[in-house]
């Protein structure tokens, strides 16, 4: 687990340099082989992250790095650098997106 950490703060490093304008397109292209058009996240995927995250939610609604829980781990590290920063960010937007949905559904619970 310490290891994927590493690789996680590694891709957000070089996301925020590149963002401030650090790295620039060329250097960039020299770390990363540049794909593109490759889908990361199916429709068969989001159900079954939406059913992961009802259970690590259903637990404790104060979760510690849910992204981290529900990152395939397997298909992440088959990917290249620039793939696995496409597939932690689209990630991070589901999981946002099923969050909000879980809580929509659960919410009429009094």
């Amino acid at each position: 687990m310490k290891n994927c950490n590493q690789g996680l703060k590694m891709l957000a490093l070089i996301a925020k340099k590149r963002l401030k304008g650090e790295i620039g397109r060329t250097e960039q292209n020299k770390f990363f082989e540049i794909k593109e058009n490759v889908k990361i996240i199916s429709r068969e995927e989001d159900e079954k992250l939406y059913k992961q995250l009802c259970l690590i939610l259903k637990d404790n609604k104060d979760v510690f790095n849910p992204i981290g829980r529900l990152i395939d781990y397997k298909k992440y590290n088959n990917l290249n650098k620039m793939e696995q920063e496409r597939y932690f960010f689209v990630l991070a937007d589901k999981y946002s997106e099923l969050k909000r949905k879980y809580e929509k559904e659960h919410s009429m619970v009094i």
